[in-house]
């Protein structure tokens, strides 16, 4: 998804060639962006849990694997760009976190997920486990060999079943 933005800002040798984007910029392309990626998803209410988890992952670990190390000079601008901070978190609420929510309320509508548990406290925790996985890729240990498919399916299964033994 963003890494179709992040494309053309990050080199791999440098911060020098990191374009600053308008919120107008931001704004108007990632509606495209989102569509064009398996983030566009959380728009469709015929997916299952399982599919709607599986997409946003694999969509978030793709990016994680374009960017590799260079995911790094992200989270430095991040941290450093005044106007980066302030857009970001603009741009995931918008095109995001509401269309995650909605989506997640949708699946406790249809019994798929718990009801008793807050749609955002859920959103939140899928979001983490599949964050922390393109971070651990791209920024803790880039040079390890990871095992998406395997990696998945057991973070699906923590998500979907719990981690517990069954008693």
């Amino acid at each position: 998804m963003i890494s179709s933005l992040l494309e053309t800002t990050i080199s791999a040798s440098s911060r020098s060639d990191l374009k600053v984007y308008s919120w107008e910029d931001m704004d108007a392309s990632f509606p495209r962006i989102i569509k064009e990626s398996s983030v566009g998803c959380l728009q469709s209410d015929g997916l299952g849990a399982r599919a709607l988890i599986e997409a946003l992952a694999l969509d978030r670990w793709e990016a994680a694997r374009f960017l590799g190390p260079r995911l790094r000079f992200v989270l430095v601008e991040f941290l450093q760009n005044e106007h980066t901070r302030a857009l970001i978190p603009k741009l995931f609420e918008k095109y995001i976190w509401v269309e995650l929510v909605a989506a997640v309320r949708t699946l406790q509508a249809r019994g798929e997920l718990r009801p008793n548990l807050q749609a955002e406290a859920l959103a939140r925790h899928i979001l983490m486990a599949v964050l922390g996985h393109g971070l651990l890729r791209g920024v803790v240990h880039p040079e390890a060999s990871f095992d998406d498919p395997s990696d998945l399916e057991v973070m699906l299964e923590i998500l979907l079943r719990g981690i517990r033994c069954k008693p």
